[in-house]
């Protein structure tokens, strides 16, 4: 073995040595300094008297939409100390966003957002977020305009959506009426689409499968992907268009 091979494998060691060493022994320090977890940051409930929107703006933070077990809304707002996170309501709309950005240093762990409104109001929907899943378990028919830079968006029922992502899966359980959906990279997959107006679903790349189908005829287009189409004679048109995926359309 030549000089130069022992000098190489003896610094190689000695990286070892140290990487072991840090590991062992700077473990708590290194997780107390990058790693973060979320604490309760907000926390407010309103007796509305009328709600015709909720919106919410923020960097970083999953949002969870529900059904209140009384008549108030609530909202518990979950992050690192330090974040200001504004939530604000009138008579009319709900408000939740961040007056400043937060800038985490490290890993944010377990960021999100709890919203629950009264089942007898029919709010309209308007979510903005960098990075975050969004979640609706709302059984109202609810419109819902959603911009997701990376996150998943899973939805219940909604009367119509406009949703436009970057990277992150769609799963909507009912649509009653349209939707317009863009996506760059994810897969879109509803379960019962009742379609009564012209609606457009664009990915770049992801699959889009739609079941319980009716209401429309499917114009479709797939680049790269199998397309397997059962739709109506309307004049209501879903156009369908990917880039690299599967379209599939079942009426059941």
């Amino acid at each position: 073995m030549s000089r130069g091979t022992k000098f190489v494998l003896f610094i190689v060691l000695l990286i070892i040595i140290a990487v072991v060493y840090l590991t062992i022994q700077g473990k708590d320090k290194f997780v107390a300094k990058y790693v973060h977890n979320s604490v309760l940051i907000a926390s407010e409930d309103y007796e509305p008297i009328s709600l015709g929107n909720v919106v919410v703006n923020l960097t970083n933070s999953d949002i969870y939409l529900s059904n209140s077990k009384d008549n108030k809304i609530h909202v518990r707002v979950y992050s690192q100390e330090g974040q200001e996170v504004l939530v604000k309501y009138t008579d009319y709309e709900l408000l939740i966003s961040e007056p400043k950005k937060y800038d985490c240093e490290g890993i944010c762990l377990g960021n999100k957002t709890e919203i629950e409104i009264p089942d007898n109001y029919y709010p309209t929907i308007k979510l903005t977020l960098t990075s975050g899943d969004t979640k609706s378990l709302l059984t109202n028919n609810i419109v819902y305009y959603i911009n997701v830079t990376s996150g998943d968006v899973n939805l219940g029922n909604t009367h119509s959506s406009i949703i436009k992502t970057t990277s992150g899966n769609i799963n909507i359980d009912y649509v009653l009426d349209y939707i317009d959906i863009e996506s760059t990279s994810g897969d879109v997959y509803i379960k019962e689409f009742d379609a009564t107006a012209d609606s457009n679903i664009r990915v770049t790349s992801g699959d889009v499968e739609i079941h319980n189908f009716e209401g429309a005829k499917v114009n479709s287009y797939s680049r790269s992907g199998d397309i397997r189409v059962q739709d109506d004679v309307s004049e209501n048109t879903v156009t369908i268009r990917t880039t690299s995926g599967d379209i599939i359309v079942k009426k059941h």
